[in-house]
């Protein structure tokens, strides 16, 4: 699932921080895979500062059992979700990301097993700064 936007309007303009988007489930299969299986971060739109983060990571899978699933995109207030590794059997579902904008981790799938859902990215987030003038 991947986290949601955070909208806010002064009537004028309208600045939005999307939310990191969730990690991609690892595949069912015995075969041999590399691919690019996490979450991005997310870069918001129309603010002062518009953050950006990083991609999320590569994810492998070599032959039945041994694996390495991409960890989530991070971005300057949050995390991404982390890999999920192992050398045993099944499905392991991906990390959610941390924090603000924040990708999820991807899901691991070994032996052959049905195929692992990616892990939850985070809401995006919008700070307020008022200040008068005297």
């Amino acid at each position: 699932v991947a986290g949601g936007s955070t909208t806010f309007s002064d009537g004028t303009t309208t600045v939005t921080a999307p939310g990191g988007t969730a990690g991609t489930g690892g595949a069912a299969g015995t075969a041999d895979l590399f691919t690019n299986s996490a979450g991005e971060s997310s870069v918001a739109t129309n603010g002062d500062i518009n953050a950006t983060g990083i991609r999320g990571g590569f994810s492998s899978r070599v032959g039945n059992n041994d694996g390495i699933s991409g960890h989530g995109g991070s971005g300057p207030f949050g995390a991404g979700g982390n890999s999920r590794t192992g050398t045993s059997t099944g499905d392991q579902t991906g990390n959610a990301g941390l924090g603000y904008g924040a990708g999820g981790g991807g899901g691991l799938s070994r032996d052959g097993a049905s195929g692992a859902a990616g892990g939850a990215g985070t809401n995006g987030v919008i700070y307020v700064y008022e200040f008068q003038i005297p």
